[in-house]
C-alpha cells in the first residue's frame, strides 16, 4: 500500500498536480496510512475511495461489540443474552407470552418460545417466553450450548436458529449411548439421567467389593456404580431395583413425556416407561423405528417415543442408490454410504457402494458420525465419510 502511495506522489510531482485530499472517513488520517480501528484490534487503511479494515472477530467488551466495517463501538443490537432473557432490542409490549409448556398457546409467526437457562430447555415441564426471532446479529465472540447441542458464536444466534440457549460456554461432546463410544468405553451418564447426553469414558477394570447397590438404566441392580459402568450400564438411581418394575404395552400405558422403551429389536415385547430424552446428538447413524419410520439415530427415535427396530433405515424407506444426492434428511441404502467433501457433514452428496476391504494404515479420522475411524476407507465401510483428521474431540 505505502508503495503505490509512494508511486502516486512520485506521478504528482512529475505532472505537477495537488497531492488528494484524504476522505473525511480517514478521521485525519493521510492517505496510504494505516491506523487502529475503533474496536481496538482490527485494522484500517486510509484509500484515497475511503477507508477500508480488516474484520477480524474480536473478544468480548464490557462496552459491547465492534462494528464489521471498524466504526464506532455499539452496543449489541438484537443479541439475546446468555441466560436467555429479554434485552432492550426486544420489541412488542404487555406481558410476555408463556410457551413451551402445557396448556400455552404456539408463538406468534417471527418469534421463537425462549426458555431461560434455569428452565433446563423447558425439561419438566418447565415454560419458556415468545421472544422475536433476531434478523442479524454481530459478531461477538461469546459461545453458549443450545438446547439443540450445537454450539452457536453467540446467543443472538442462537437465537437466530430458534434455540434456547442451555449453557454458556461451548457444547461438550457427547454421545446418546454406548455405540457412539470407541470400543471398551461407554457413554457415562449423571445418576438418573438414563435418556441425557452423556460422555464418552472408559469402562473401569477393577472395582472394590463395597456394597453400595444401585439400579442401573437397564433395569438390573449392581452391587456399586462402579460394578455397572464396568459392563457398560448407568445408575437410573441408588439402591436396588424394584422387584417388579412397572411394564407397559404401549405408549398409552405411560405417563406425559415418556414413551413405552424395549430392546432394540423386540417391537411386540412388553417394555418399561422412559422419559423421552429431550436433547440428541446431531451424529447420523440411521435407525429404523418400531413405528415404521427412519431416523437419524437412535435417540431421535426415543425422542418420537419409539424403540429401535433395526440399525439402517427402514427396509421400505425412501433410501439412495449408487449415483443418487444424499443428505442429513435422505439416507442411502444400507450397501452404500454418503460419499461428502471432507468437512461438510450436512451437505449433499452421492450415494457411493461401501468398500468391502480397507488397508491397515493408520490414519486415524473422526467420522460425521462422530466416530473415531483408522483411516478413510474404514470410516467409508462404516457407512460414513470424514469429519476432519485425528480422533473426535
Amino acid at each position: 500500500m505505502q508503495c503505490r502511495f509512494i508511486l502516486f506522489c512520485t506521478l504528482v510531482w512529475m505532472t505537477g498536480c495537488t497531492q488528494p485530499v484524504a476522505p473525511a472517513e480517514c478521521q485525519g488520517h493521510e492517505i496510504g496510512s494505516s491506523f487502529p480501528a475503533a474496536d481496538g484490534c482490527n485494522t484500517c487503511i486510509c484509500e484515497a475511495s475511503g477507508v477500508s479494515c480488516t474484520e477480524m472477530a474480536c473478544p468480548m467488551t464490557d462496552a459491547g461489540t465492534p462494528n464489521v466495517d471498524g466504526g464506532e463501538i455499539t452496543p449489541d443490537a438484537g443479541a439475546h443474552p446468555v441466560d436467555g432473557g429479554t434485552t432492550e432490542a426486544d420489541v412488542g409490549g404487555g406481558s410476555p407470552q408463556t410457551c413451551g409448556t402445557r396448556g400455552a398457546q404456539p408463538c406468534p409467526a417471527g418469534s421463537f418460545c425462549n426458555h431461560p437457562i434455569e428452565a433446563n430447555c423447558g425439561r419438566t415441564d418447565q415454560p419458556g417466553v415468545c421472544e422475536p426471532v433476531p434478523e442479524a446479529c454481530n459478531r461477538r465472540l461469546d459461545p453458549v450450548c443450545g438446547c439443540d447441542g450445537q454450539t452457536y458464536d453467540n446467543a443472538c444466534e442462537a437465537a437466530r436458529a430458534e434455540v434456547s440457549v442451555a449453557a454458556q460456554g461451548r457444547c461438550p461432546d457427547g454421545c446418546t449411548d454406548n455405540r457412539d463410544c470407541d470400543r471398551g468405553a461407554y457413554c457415562a451418564k449423571a445418576l438418573g439421567l438414563c435418556e441425557e447426553i452423556g460422555v464418552c469414558e472408559q469402562r473401569p477394570d477393577v472395582c472394590g467389593g463395597v456394597v453400595d447397590p444401585v439400579c442401573g438404566c437397564d433395569g438390573q441392580t449392581y452391587s456399586n456404580a462402579c460394578a455397572a459402568a464396568a459392563v457398560g450400564v448407568n445408575g437410573a438411581h441408588a439402591g436396588a431395583c424394584e422387584e417388579d418394575p412397572p411394564v407397559c404395552e404401549s405408549n398409552r400405558d405411560c405417563p406425559d413425556q415418556s414413551y413405552c422403551h424395549r430392546p432394540d429389536g423386540q417391537c411386540a415385547e412388553q417394555g418399561q416407561c422412559r422419559e423421552r430424552p429431550d436433547r440428541c446428538t446431531p451424529s447420523i447413524r440411521w435407525v429404523c423405528g418400531c413405528d415404521g419410520e427412519t431416523y437419524r439415530n437412535a435417540c431421535l427415535a426415543q425422542s418420537a417415543g419409539t424403540t429401535v427396530a433395526q440399525a439402517g433405515p427402514c427396509d421400505d424407506a425412501d433410501v439412495g442408490e449408487a449415483g443418487d444426492v444424499c443428505d442429513s434428511e435422505r439416507p442411502c441404502g444400507n450397501a452404500f454410504y454418503c460419499d461428502l467433501p471432507d468437512g461438510q457433514c450436512a451437505a449433499e452428496g452421492v450415494c457411493v457402494v461401501r468398500p468391502e476391504m480397507c488397508n491397515r494404515m493408520m490414519q486415524p479420522v473422526c467420522g460425521c458420525d462422530g466416530q473415531n475411524y483408522s483411516n478413510p476407507c474404514v470410516a467409508n465401510s462404516g457407512g460414513t465419510s470424514v469429519n476432519y483428521a485425528g480422533d473426535c474431540r
